[in-house]
C-alpha cells in the first residue's frame, strides 16, 4: 500500500526526536496507518490514492504523537510544519521544471485535464468547472473527501494541512508568470474550495 507522506515524514521524525521517542512515534504511526487501511479496505481505488498517500498518513502520525504524550494542538502544529518543510524543499525543483521549455504555459491545461481524473466523482469529489482554457483553470470543489474523512476520524482540523500544501505548491510554481487565487476551502470551514490558476496577464 502507498504511504507517501508517512515515508517522507519518518526521516524528519527521527531527526527531530532522536532515540527511543522518535522510534516509538514511527512504529505507532505505521501501526495506525495499517489499521486505518485495513478498516477501510473496501474504499474505491480512486479514493485510496488520496487516503493511502496523505489522509491516513497524517492521521496515523497525529495519533502516534498524542499516544507519546504530545497535546493534540502540538501534534497538529508539528505536522503542519513538516508539510510546509516538504513543500519548501520541492519548491525550487518545481520552479526549475516550470522554466524548462516554458512549461509553465501548460499548467492551466494540465489542471483542466488532471483534476477531473484524479479529483473526480470516483474519488468522492464534486466540482463545478467555471473556466477551462489554456490560459486559466478555475473551478469550485463542492465536495472534498479530505474534509469528510478527517472529520469522520475525529480530526477535522487536519484537513487544513492539505489546504496549506496546495497553496504552498501551486501558488509558487512560477510566481512571475502564474497567478494562484483561493479564498475559501472546505477544510477551513467554508462551503466550497475555490481554485483559480491563471496566466498573470489573463485575470
Amino acid at each position: 500500500m502507498a504511504n507517501k507522506f508517512l515515508n517522507k515524514t519518518i526521516p524528519m521524525i527521527r531527526r527531530d526526536f532522536p532515540g527511543g521517542k522518535g522510534e516509538r512515534i514511527v512504529s505507532r504511526s505505521r501501526e495506525n496507518f495499517s489499521q486505518l487501511c485495513k478498516v477501510n479496505e473496501n474504499e474505491p481505488k480512486a479514493l485510496q490514492r488520496h487516503t493511502h498517500n496523505q489522509i491516513y498518513c497524517i492521521i496515523a502520525i497525529q495519533k502516534a504523537m498524542e499516544d507519546e504524550g504530545f497535546s493534540r494542538e502540538d501534534a497538529t502544529a508539528y505536522l503542519t510544519d513538516r508539510m510546509a518543510e516538504r513543500c519548501n524543499i520541492m519548491k525550487p525543483k518545481l520552479q526549475r521544471i516550470m522554466r524548462f521549455c516554458n512549461l509553465w504555459k501548460k499548467v492551466p491545461t494540465i489542471f483542466n485535464r488532471f483534476v477531473p481524473r484524479m479529483f473526480g466523482p470516483a474519488a468522492g469529489f464534486e466540482a463545478e468547472y467555471i473556466v477551462t482554457t489554456k490560459e486559466r483553470s478555475k473551478f469550485d470543489m463542492r465536495k472534498c473527501p479530505y474534509a469528510t474523512i478527517f472529520a469522520r476520524e475525529g480530526y477535522p482540523e487536519l484537513c487544513q494541512i492539505c489546504c496549506m500544501s496546495d497553496d504552498l505548491t501551486y501558488g509558487k510554481l512560477s510566481p512571475e508568470h502564474l497567478g494562484w487565487a483561493r479564498t475559501r476551502t472546505i477544510g477551513r470551514g467554508d462551503d466550497v474550495c475555490d481554485f483559480d490558476i491563471f496566466y498573470l496577464d489573463e485575470k
